[in-house]
């Protein structure tokens, strides 16, 4: 049988600004789905949520190596 669900909003800080957002968790796994403005990002993770979720937009890939930019 599978493990209940648990679904809370978390804080997420996007660029600086905090926003609300759903999380979902169960069976030792989680995800966050941010959205606003246009941008809809998806974090997934394993063990607890963490409290100081924070995602900045990244503005130039050419300081990251070639494989990420894949993504």
């Amino acid at each position: 049988m599978a493990a209940p669900v648990e679904r809370r909003a978390v804080v997420v800080v996007l660029d600086g600004t905090a926003v609300e957002a759903p999380s979902l968790r169960g069976d030792g796994r989680w995800v966050v789905l941010v959205r606003t403005a246009g941008i809809h990002v998806e974090v997934r993770g394993t063990g607890e949520v963490p409290n100081d979720l924070r995602l900045e937009r990244l503005r130039d890939l050419n300081t990251y190596p070639s494989a990420l930019r894949l993504l």
